[in-house]
């Protein structure tokens, strides 16, 4: 247990330098340069803005899309809370820690396979939407070939780990597959978004979710086994692409992989920034399991990503109210007489998130051995102590995830890699 306690020490450093990137962040943000933005290369036959947009209006819509994207993300919530405790519950703590793994390889292969395309296609949708129909395919297009890329990667990681008979190939290409699923329903709903129709997405990720706690509830009763769980996945998140798909042709518009370059290198080029910086944010969320894996055993790994799974739960709350303001704060940031507006947005965000947060980080501590016993039961009782320090960081990764939202809504997201790197 002494490099379980090493790494605990480790998560303390880190809890600081986060809190030096938030900083960094916030400058960035407020040097921004108060100045009109020009438009992308993407639109043609007019800008397409929505100008002179009514304050009052612009608030209730907010309202009703922070409520809806709150309530969707509510179904993320409960949904990856219930999955957690089914598995850790059913595998156990050893095979947990196996889970743990593949889990933790898929989410940094994420951030290839997204790229950072889903925040830039809202973006761009929310005030050019005339160009909808093309970055959509394009987008799509490229997740899937970025999927392939890594699917690759996956199977060749686990060569460079401990050998083990649960994680096989073809386990890792399932687990990749099911998330590029995911990925490519984040994209489409990234239509609904930029529309500021959240009820779509609502009904969308509903199914889904619904789908894979049905599921993981059959495969623990029947006794199905661990390669079960990411098959079940694979068939949740596929059910949801293809019916977020059938609702973007009802309500918008047909979609087709057809190629477009100019759309596909616009995209890679306003993305990739933002891909780096969740790639580096990922790697070092689950570096320590990387470690773990590497140099200690599983069960060192289950106590590590257990409570660490349900900090990363959380912070769906965020995402989704952010997510309701992302059209809002993109036309603001298009014109320079509304930088006032987004500057008071920034300094009431950051108000409201230490009122909620710093409260819940207190009471959480004192719960966490009566959290940990109800959730996980007796065999992960050790994951007390890194839950007591992990749950502090809950403050900082909120406000980062909004100035990830603010820095690029205003076109800066090229200062991610800075900040997220240092």
């Amino acid at each position: 247990m002494t490099c379980f306690k090493q790494i605990m020490n480790v998560l303390l450093v880190q809890q600081d330098m986060a809190h030096d990137q938030l900083k960094i962040k916030r400058n960035l943000f407020l040097s921004a340069p108060k100045q009109t933005i020009p438009q992308d290369p993407l639109a043609h036959n007019g800008s397409g803005l929505e100008e002179n947009v009514d304050k009052s209006s612009a608030h209730l819509r907010v309202a009703k899309n922070s409520v809806l994207s709150f309530i969707t993300r509510t179904v993320d919530l409960i949904c990856g809370i219930v999955s957690v405790v089914l598995v850790a519950r059913y595998l156990g703590v050893s095979l947990f820690g196996e889970y743990a793994f593949v889990r933790a390889v898929v989410f940094v292969l994420v951030s290839l396979m997204d790229f950072g395309m889903a925040r830039i296609l809202v973006r761009e949708v929310s005030v050019q939407k005339n160009v909808a129909a093309r970055l959509v395919s394009s987008t799509l297009l490229l997740n899937i070939i970025l999927g392939s890329i890594a699917c690759g990667i996956a199977v060749s990681v686990i060569y460079f780990f401990p050998a083990s008979q649960h994680i096989t190939p073809g386990i890792m290409i399932i687990a990749v597959v099911s998330d590029l699923f995911m990925v490519m329903t984040h994209t489409v709903s990234g239509v609904f978004v930029a529309y500021e129709n959240f009820i779509l997405e609502l009904i969308a990720r509903t199914i889904s979710r619904s789908l894979i706690i049905i599921t993981f509830f059959a495969i623990v009763l029947s006794d199905l086994g661990f390669a079960s769980f990411f098959y079940a996945l694979t068939v949740a998140n596929l059910t949801a692409l293809v019916f977020a798909l059938v609702l973007l042709k009802l309500k918008f518009f047909m979609t087709l992989l057809k190629p477009n370059m100019g759309s596909i290198i616009y995209i890679l080029k306003e993305s990739y920034s933002i891909a780096i910086s969740i790639a580096m944010l990922q790697g070092q969320n689950n570096i320590f399991v990387f470690f773990l894996k590497l140099f200690r055993d599983p069960v060192e790994v289950s106590l590590f990503q257990a409570p660490n799974r349900l900090i990363q739960q959380l912070l769906i709350v965020p995402q989704s109210f952010f997510l309701a303001y992302v059209p809002i704060l993109s036309r603001m940031a298009s014109h320079e007489s509304r930088f006032a507006d987004l500057v008071q947005v920034y300094h009431n965000m950051l108000k409201y998130i230490m009122i909620f947060t710093l409260p819940f980080c207190i009471v959480t501590y004192v719960f966490v051995p009566d959290i940990v016993l109800l959730v996980f039961g007796h065999e992960f009782v050790p994951a007390t102590a890194s839950f007591r320090i992990l749950v502090w960081a809950v403050i900082l990764l909120f406000v980062n995830i909004f100035l990830d939202f603010m820095i690029t809504a205003l076109k800066h997201q090229n200062v991610l890699i800075i900040s997220t790197g240092l």
